[in-house]
């Protein structure tokens, strides 16, 4: 439509009074990323692309038989979600660019989302909604929240909407009471993950029917247009129940709270080398430390990140020196030759370091190292910092 005469398809859409041509117009300016595309996200993606929006689909799951009821894919399993959801949609409207990307959202750089203009949240895990309200807070984007009562008992569901300078994800809770949301989103027994990170913490399944996830789903699109035309002061800081056993919906507002377990501060990223695989740990420090005037070491602080620096065979007392992301470290690279499993001791899990401790990677890339790309790290040299972006 942008640049041509009005296609049919849109005459309604651009006849509808808070809409128009112009909003629709920028509408298909914007790149949403939709974040889990299973019952909540496949139902919102089809209102979006209805609009003839720029969607990113992201979902690290593969189609299941279990899916099928739920979910509304018409087969495909076996296949990556994101893959069947974008073929699904595709057909719908010519006008909508859609991106599939198979990923766990814990995992992708930091700054991967950085053009994005919202972020939507359609997930089942809080670990990730956690990984979701960091992004949107370091890049300084709107994002928006659905959850469904998963256990099957109610027709329970909560949309939230949160933005700059409101209400985050975490303000309502303290230390303990963070704790007991990421205990009580999981199943089964011993801790909820490992050290290794590449071993995913169990999830229980989501018991509800495509219906709820709908009700949901089409809150979600409505906001999300109020976000992208301008009226996003309407909905953020907002978080909206629905009990449809009891026919209720109640809406409630969300409070700031200044003693957050973030800070809600944006970062503003500063692109460093030509990208993780070129750009190597020395010439980052050299970087920042150009950037940074003032006395005293620079560190580099890793965001949702460790670094294993040591593993340690409690049975034979064999060493390795992986330096890899915990997220990247196969269980394979942590198993020693006498068949037992290494581990690693508190000081080998590094977050941050400086040039000293680094000196073993100084030449290597933050790739080798299993970092992804466009991810950021803060660098640190007094009261001054820098976020630099991988990209």
């Amino acid at each position: 439509m942008i640049g041509t005469a009005m296609h049919p398809r849109d005459t309604r859409l651009c006849s509808i009074p808070w809409l128009g041509s112009a909003g629709l117009a920028a509408l298909r300016r914007a790149l949403v990323a939709v974040i889990g595309v299973g019952n909540l996200g496949g139902q919102l993606a089809y209102h979006l692309v209805l609009m003839g929006m720029r969607l990113l689909l992201i979902d690290r799951g593969l189609v299941e038989a279990v899916n099928l009821g739920t979910q509304g894919f018409d087969d495909g399993v076996g296949a990556a979600k994101v893959e069947v959801r974008a073929r699904l949609l595709a057909p719908l409207n010519p006008f909508s660019r859609i991106e599939p990307l198979r990923a766990d959202i814990r995992h992708i750089g930091l700054g991967a989302l950085r053009n994005a203009s919202l972020l939507i949240s359609c997930l089942d895990n809080p670990t990730a909604r956690l990984s979701v309200n960091n992004l949107a807070m370091r890049l300084g984007l709107p994002w928006l929240d659905a959850g469904l009562d998963g256990s099957g008992r109610t027709l329970f569901a909560r949309v939230a909407a949160y933005g700059p300078g409101s209400a985050c994800y975490l303000c309502p809770h303290d230390a303990a009471s963070l704790a007991r949301l990421l205990r009580d989103g999981l199943t089964g027994e011993g801790c909820s993950r490992e050290w290794l990170g590449s071993d995913e913490a169990p999830v229980p399944p989501t018991l509800a029917i495509s219906a709820l996830g709908g009700a949901a789903a089409s809150l979600q699109a409505i906001w999300a247009l109020r976000i992208l035309l301008g009226r996003g002061d309407e909905v953020f800081g907002r978080e909206v129940y629905f009990d449809l056993d009891s026919h209720r919906m109640s809406a409630h507002k969300l409070v700031r709270s200044a003693r957050c377990l973030t800070d809600h501060r944006r970062y503003e990223l500063s692109p460093v080398g030509s990208g993780i695989a070129a750009t190597t740990v020395e010439q980052t420090f050299e970087f920042a430390e150009a950037r940074l005037p003032g006395d005293g070491d620079v560190t580099l602080h890793l965001q949702s990140r460790t670094l294993i620096a040591r593993l340690r065979c409690p049975y034979c007392g064999a060493e390795k020196h992986p330096y890899r992301m915990a997220d990247q470290l196969a269980r394979s690279e942590a198993a020693c030759e006498c068949g037992k499993e290494m581990q690693p001791a508190a000081a080998d899990l590094l977050e941050s370091f400086g040039r000293h401790q680094a000196r073993e990677i100084l030449g290597r890339s933050w790739a080798s190292l299993g970092m992804p790309a466009e991810d950021v790290l803060v660098a640190v040299r007094g009261e001054r910092e820098l976020a630099l972006l991988m990209a």
